[in-house]
């Protein structure tokens, strides 16, 4: 047996018998006419083939103009931005400030009076609802709190994670990210 294993196949076995493939860009069996006839001559290189009449080209048209009072936009690749710091611009940088004040404020730093963040607040509130004295799936928890915290799975999950390593308001069955 050992004699067998020993034995290294031969090129010539491993691979198929190369056939001759006609090619297609030389005088083989595909570029002959039907009925054995020989097949076209080609036609000579500097032949232009038939002739057909070519309309000259349109002249170029000029480009469309601006609406008066609107400058045109930047050809040198500039983001565009407002230009003069108009009304749009004022109330969009206000709205702005605002809604970035309420996410940090509300959202990412924890309550003073009970040290929760929104989120955290959510799953407790979801896990009260389904108490009843078993564990229950870390899916189902996030599927019932998504009802409550609009904003996906993973901020649920990093959340309840993070609560459950803590082990400050949950018991957790398993390691949780660990």
């Amino acid at each position: 047996m050992s004699g067998n294993r020993d034995k290294r196949p031969d090129a010539s076995d491993a691979l198929p018998p190369q056939r001759d493939l006609p090619l297609f860009w030389d005088d083989s069996p595909l570029d002959s006419a039907p009925d054995g006839a020989p097949p076209a001559a080609p036609a000579p290189v500097g032949d232009p083939g038939p002739k057909v009449d070519v309309p000259p080209p349109a002249e170029p048209q000029p480009p469309p103009r601006e609406p008066a009072g609107i400058p045109p936009p930047p050809r040198d690749g500039t983001p565009l931005a407002p230009r003069d710091g108009g009304p749009l611009a004022r109330v969009m940088d206000d709205n702005f400030l605002q809604f970035a004040s309420y996410a940090i404020c509300d959202r990412a730093i924890p309550a003073v009076e009970d040290g929760l963040k929104p989120v955290q607040r959510r799953i407790l509130h979801t896990l009260s609802e389904m108490d009843d004295g078993r564990f229950i799936k870390v899916a189902t928890v996030v599927g019932r709190t998504m009802f409550y915290h609009p904003h996906g799975d993973a901020s649920i999950y990093g959340a309840l994670v993070n609560l459950a390593n803590k082990r400050y308001l949950i018991e957790g069955q398993g390691n949780f990210g660990n």
